[in-house]
C-alpha cells in the first residue's frame, strides 16, 4: 500500500515558506478532505460520536485489526488520521532494518524461495554480525574465531540508513583483517537481500548492493580443500571397496568417483535416468531439504537444480566401471525407483550415511577423509590433468561460470612449469 500520490503532493506544497497563510489553510483542507475520501472508500464500520467522556470528547469506530476491535480518538480529524495509516500508508516505511530481515526470512521461508539449511545459516550469520550475538559463551570461541560484531544501525528505521553506515559497519567487520573474504561475502549477501526486500515494498532506501567494498582488506583464505584426493588416493579408495563387502553405500561412492556429480544429485538419481543403450545418465534433480509444519528437515527431490540454474541439468558418459555398479544396483534392488535407495527402498541414501561409510573406507585405504564433496573437487581437478576441454569440464559439472568450475581445480601444476621451461628453455 503505497502513501497517496496526490496527498503526498499537497503536503509538499506546506513545506514552501513563502505560501500566504490563507493559501496554507486551504491546502491542508485539501489534505484533509482527501484523506477523508480515501479512507470511507474502505473503511465500511460507522464512524461514531462524539461523545462526552471525562470533559472531552471521544470519536469511535469499530476496527478488527486493534487487540480492543474499537479505535478511539480525541477529535473526528484524529481518527481519520489513524484510519488514514491503517489503509493507505505503507507499513514497511516505519520498518527498522532488523524487522525488514525478519519479514523477508519469514515470507521466504513459507514460500519455499530458501533451503533450510541456507535459513539456518542466514539467522546465524545475521544473528552474529548484525545482532552481535553469540549462541554460546565467548569464552568458548578459539582465539583465531571472530567474535560476535553488533551493528549500529539494526534497529534504525531502514529508510534512514546511508551507504556511509553501511560501510562504517563492513569497516567494523573487516577490521584487522580479522574476517575472511567468503564470511564476510555471505554478510554482505544477506544486507544486500535485506535491502533489496526494502526497496520491493516501496521503501526509499540505499541501494546496499552498489556499496563498493573494493578497499577492505580480508583475513588469508584458508583453503580447507588443501590436498584433497589424489589419484593415488582414489585407487585405494577404490580398492577398499571392491574388497569390502558390496553395499549400497559402498556402490554409491565407487559411482560419486565415476560421476562428475554433486552428493545431492547422486542421490536424487532415478533407475529411469540411467540410458543403458547410450551409456549415460541424465542428471536433472537433486535432494534437498524443506521444513514442514510437522518435520523441521525433510528431504524432497527437486528439479530445480542448484543456483536455480539450467546448467545444472545435463547428461553425462557411464564409464566401465559405472556401468557394471549401476546394473549391480539394478539387480540388487529391483523394486524401488531410486537408483541408490536406503533401507526399506522408500528413499535414497542418506547423506550423513554416506559420509560416515566414506569415512571408514579412507581409514581402511589409509587415506585423509575429504567428505562428499572432496570427490567432486578430485572429479574436476582429474579432468583438468587429463586435458579435456574446460568449457566440456564446465557443461559436465553443472556450473554457469568458467570461474566457479576453476574453484574446484585442484590440479598440482607440475606439468604446466616443464611446459613453459620447455618454451623458454
Amino acid at each position: 500500500m503505497a502513501e497517496n500520490s496526490k496527498i503526498l503532493s499537497l503536503q509538499s506544497l506546506l513545506q514552501d515558506d513563502t505560501l500566504d497563510a490563507s493559501v496554507a489553510d486551504n491546502v491542508s483542507l485539501m489534505i484533509r478532505r482527501e484523506k477523508e475520501k480515501q479512507v470511507l472508500k474502505q473503511h465500511t464500520y460507522k464512524i461514531a460520536g462524539p461523545f462526552k467522556s471525562r470533559d472531552r470528547e471521544i470519536y469511535r469506530t469499530t476496527a478488527p485489526w486493534m487487540p480492543a476491535g474499537r479505535l478511539n480518538r480525541n477529535s473526528y480529524d484524529d481518527l481519520i488520521d489513524a484510519l488514514y495509516e491503517h489503509y493507505c500508508v505503507n507499513p514497511f516505511l516505519k520498518y527498522t532494518v532488523q524487522q525488514m530481515f525478519e519479514a523477508m526470512m519469514l515470507e521466504r521461508e513459507k514460500a519455499g524461495i530458501y533451503a533450510n539449511l541456507t535459513i539456518t545459516h542466514y539467522k546465524a550469520d545475521w544473528k552474529k554480525f548484525m545482532r552481535g550475538e553469540a549462541s554460546k559463551d565467548l569464552s568458548d570461541y578459539a582465539a583465531d574465531e571472530m567474535k560476535p560484531i553488533k551493528c549500529d544501525w539494526v534497529d534504525k528505521p531502514i529508510s534512514d540508513i546511508t551507504p556511509s553506515k553501511i560501510w562504517d559497519h563492513y569497516k567494523k567487520l573487516t577490521a584487522g583483517c580479522r574476517m575472511q573474504r567468503s564470511t564476510f561475502n555471505n554478510v554482505r549477501s544477506i544486507v544486500n537481500a535485506v535491502f533489496d526486500y526494502a526497496i520491493i515494498h516501496d521503501v526509499p532506501c540505499t541501494k546496499a548492493k552498489e556499496v563498493s567494498t573494493k578497499d577492505l582488506r580480508f583475513a588469508p583464505t584458508k583453503d580447507k580443500w588443501e590436498g584433497v584426493y589424489t589419484l593415488t588416493d582414489r585407487q585405494k579408495i577404490l580398492k577398499v571397496c571392491e574388497e569390502l563387502k558390496p553395499t549400497v553405500y559402498t556402490k554409491a561412492i565407487e559411482l560419486m568417483f565415476c560421476l562428475d556429480i554433486r552428493i545431492g544429485e547422486l542421490r536424487a538419481l532415478y533407475k529411469e535416468d540411467v540410458d543403458f543403450e547410450h551409456k549415460t545418465v541424465f542428471i536433472g534433480h537433486q535432494m534437498i531439504d524443506v521444513q514442514t509444519d510437522n518435520v523441521n528437515r525433510h528431504s524432497v527431490r527437486s528439479d530445480i537444480m542448484k543456483g536455480k540454474a539450467d546448467a545444472g541439468k545435463r547428461v553425462q558418459p557411464l564409464s566401465k566401471r559405472a556401468v557394471s555398479v549401476i546394473q549391480w544396483l539394478f539387480e540388487t534392488y529391483p523394486d524401488t525407483p531410486w537408483l541408490l535407495p536406503s533401507k526399506g527402498e522408500n528413499s535414497p541414501i542418506r547423506l550423513h550415511r554416506f559420509n560416515d561409510n566414506l569415512k571408514r573406507v579412507c581409514e581402511k585405504a589409509e587415506v585423509k577423509y575429504f567428505s562428499s564433496h572432496g570427490i567432486r573437487f578430485h572429479n574436476i581437478s582429474a579432468m583438468y590433468d587429463a586435458g579435456i576441454n574446460e568449457k566440456d569440464i564446465q557443461r559436465m559439472s553443472g556450473h554457469t561460470t568458467a570461474d566457479m568450475t576453476r574453484h574446484y581445480n585442484k590440479s598440482i601444476k607440475t606439468l604446466e612449469y616443464e611446459k613453459i621451461r620447455q618454451v623458454l628453455g
